[in-house]
């Protein structure tokens, strides 16, 4: 089939028909998700944050009840897009449980390997300095502090260092100019061992 040729560039030699047929039915997936996509924008006025999978993750409070209608609605596009395709959809919560590969069973606990953890002396912790006459505090007391008095607002930023009582709005640029020469210390190790002020241009 011409119309179909263009599927050959994505054909693996080690298992043409299989990538040839799976190609396919990504594109035919791809396509009603985005028509869906569409209708939910433009249509039903959703916010959708991302497209997840064979699906897309919109922004609020969905049920496969509640919903059910709005559901329907994305079942028909497919239908009028391949019909007899019979698909249906559904609301799926995300699963953020861990399970247990073998048995398939959800596990309550979960223990970290030794292998993970990384083994660091006690005197290097760079976590929780405050600071001295000599460096700038570590990198997490910094944010802290800057995220106490920075907020974002929309495409813009709320600065409430620059005058106390009032509310500044600005835009990213002045907000950058403004904590461009902001400092962090961070402990260095190896040949050259010890503490070093860090400026956020230049990790930025």
């Amino acid at each position: 089939m011409p119309e179909l040729q263009w599927v050959h560039q994505y054909e693996d030699a080690d298992n043409m028909l299989g990538t040839f047929l799976t190609t396919i039915i990504f594109a035919v997936e791809a396509a009603i998700i985005n028509q869906c996509l569409r209708y939910a924008q433009n249509e039903l006025k959703w916010s959708v944050m991302a497209l997840v999978h064979d699906g897309f993750n919109p922004m609020g409070k969905f049920s496969n009840t509640h919903n059910r209608e709005q559901l329907d609605a994305f079942s028909t596009i497919a239908e009028q897009m391949c019909p007899g395709i019979g698909l249906r959809f559904i609301f799926k919560e995300f699963d953020m449980d861990v399970y247990d590969k073998r048995a398939g069973e959800r596990l309550r606990t979960v223990e970290v390997p030794p292998a993970w953890i990384e083994e660091h002396d006690q005197d290097d912790d760079d976590e929780l300095f405050q600071g001295d006459a000599d460096f700038e505090p570590c990198y997490e007391v910094v944010k802290q502090r800057f995220e106490e008095n920075v907020f974002k607002l929309s495409d813009n930023y709320v600065d409430l260092n620059t005058d106390p009582g009032r509310i500044q709005i600005m835009l990213r640029k002045v907000l950058l100019e403004r904590y461009e020469e902001t400092c962090f210390s961070e402990f260095s190790k190896g040949p050259k061992k010890g503490r070093t002020n860090v400026s956020f241009c230049l990790v930025g």
